[in-house]
């Protein structure tokens, strides 16, 4: 089971379903987290969310992460800030793959492996307006998509208030 494209709107190149490992007492997720944007905010964001995550419900939660393709970009108009030296060494055209690695092991390490995420590329004529423009709504839908192709995948049920 590949996560599905949308050929009009977007590609998937690269996604993976985390690990879900049921229990007695957590027979599926109490907290369903859903996160998207640059793959450089997330890198600052993600342990701040895991910690958040551990305090309200244990290990009986799931993320969901959802990047661009271009989830590297540095931002020129930016204000300047901590974070400029490991930021000034990328690119808008850095290649998918060192992202989609990166992101395999931010979600062992800070999720317990309760991470699920895709790197998406927007269809030419849609990169910009659809991410930047619409990413609160297609983020978030990209993000519950992803959520739910993992539960089908890991074969828990979602809880109907998530």
């Amino acid at each position: 089971g590949r996560l599905p494209d949308d050929p009009q709107l977007l590609s998937v190149l690269g996604a993976d379903e985390g690990v879900w490992t049921p229990s007695a007492e957590c027979a599926r997720p109490r907290v369903v987290l859903l996160m998207w944007g640059h793959f450089r905010s997330f890198r600052v964001a993600h342990e701040s969310a895991a910690s958040m995550l551990r305090h309200a419900a244990g290990t009986c939660s799931w993320t969901s992460a959802v990047f661009p393709h271009r989830v590297d970009a540095a931002r020129s108009d930016r204000p300047r800030g901590r974070d400029d030296a490991a930021t000034a060494a990328l690119s808008d055209g850095a290649p998918p793959t060192a992202p989609i690695l990166r992101s395999q092991r931010v979600g062992q390490a800070a999720f317990g492996g309760r991470l699920a995420w895709a790197v998406l590329r927007w269809t030419k004529g849609y990169e910009h307006a659809s991410w930047f423009r619409w990413r609160a709504l297609l983020g978030r839908h990209a993000a519950w998509t992803l959520t739910r192709w993992a539960a089908a995948r890991h074969g828990f049920e979602l809880s109907p208030h998530a």
